[in-house]
């Protein structure tokens, strides 16, 4: 099958609220924006999505073309008075180490559900994610994966009725910033330091090499780790990186493992809370098993507190491969929400 072809547009049955559908366009991200915040206001009342997140969405710096085009792999569903009503994106990862991803998202206005739009959005999203697939020439096996809030039975009950089935949950973590325990020392010949510009590449690939071995997860590509670190969420004064010398370079350190704080004052009304968001945390496969990924938590607690904020949040993989949870646990975190992927292999 030819590269660019594609199985056009969903479906749209005489009795559907969708009077026409198209592909999207940058021009369209305020509508889609939107549309997220009001499926968000039902779906998940305590997230919140920004403008220039949508944005950058559909610019998808770590997709190439043939991953991941907006002509081609996006769906706008636009009701008779020309409202968007429903939207949707289908992008194909890099091949990871067990397979390959396609990775469906998408939403329905919450006054136009119940209708079929999700039943025909889902359909066509499966179609097009089969057709990425086929492009792929890694030889591993495929892997459709799209995920919602454990608490969205119609959207679960939806995925259940496509065969798709669960495969992964995620489990949303809060501490209070009372009471915390004392900064730790590291192990000799590391430091602590907060995140610097000059570091960032480092961080990406200890990052990327942390990353390896955990589920659905795919490397973090310059373009990318550039782009989500302009967004106005970043706090790099919240987040810390492990440097190690190095005995050929003493001068020049590795980073060994970091972490990446996000402060987003738009969630806190929605929480009744002002709380610092741990959005990443990793330790090379090699500095592993030494306390590295306590020590940066902890440090990113007092730093979280001296901003006066109430809480810290962040979200793990419930069966994450390096013991992450136990580890949250005994530092003080309390489950508060869960969201779970489900899959479809092909």
């Amino acid at each position: 099958m030819p590269e660019n072809s594609h199985v056009g547009m969903p479906d749209a049955s005489a009795h559907s609220p969708i009077a026409h559908w198209r592909s999207a366009a940058l021009s369209d991200v305020p509508d889609i924006y939107a549309l997220i915040t009001a499926a968000a206001s039902v779906d998940s009342p305590k997230d919140s999505t920004t403008l220039e997140e949508v944005d950058l969405a559909l610019r998808s710096s770590n997709f190439s073309e043939s991953r991941f085009r907006l002509e081609t792999d996006t769906a706008l569903g636009f009701g008779q008075d020309g409202s968007l009503i429903a939207f949707a994106t289908v992008k194909l990862a890099e091949p990871g180490e067990r397979e390959v991803e396609a990775s469906l998202d998408g939403t329905v206005h919450p006054a136009w559900r119940g209708k079929g739009v999700g039943r025909s959005l889902l359909a066509w999203q499966e179609k097009r994610a089969r057709e990425l697939l086929r492009t792929d020439q890694s030889g591993l096996p495929g892997m459709i994966h799209l995920g919602a809030r454990e608490t969205c039975a119609d959207h679960l009950a939806l995925y259940r009725a496509a065969g798709f089935h669960p495969e992964r949950w995620w489990m949303d973590l809060r501490r209070p910033l009372g009471d915390l325990p004392a900064l730790r020392s590291l192990p000799e010949g590391m430091m602590m330091s907060e995140f610097k510009a000059g570091y960032s590449e480092r961080v990406r690939k200890a990052i990327n090499d942390a990353f390896r071995d955990h589920w659905s997860t795919q490397a973090i590509s310059p373009e990318q780790w550039e782009s989500e670190g302009n967004l106005a969420a970043f706090s790099a004064s919240c987040s810390r990186v492990v440097l190690a010398k190095t005995g050929r370079w003493p001068r020049k350190k590795r980073v060994v493992a970091a972490l990446l704080s996000e402060i987003r004052p738009e969630d806190w009304a929605l929480h009744g809370e002002s709380f610092g968001y741990i959005s990443a945390i990793g330790v090379v496969r090699d500095a592993r098993g030494q306390g590295l990924s306590s020590a940066l938590i902890i440090e990113a607690l007092h730093a979280f507190s001296n901003r006066h904020l109430d809480s810290a949040m962040l979200s793990v993989d419930s069966v994450n491969p390096s013991g992450a949870l136990a580890m949250y646990e005994r530092l003080g975190f309390k489950l508060v929400d869960r969201s779970v992927s489900y899959v479809k292999y092909c």
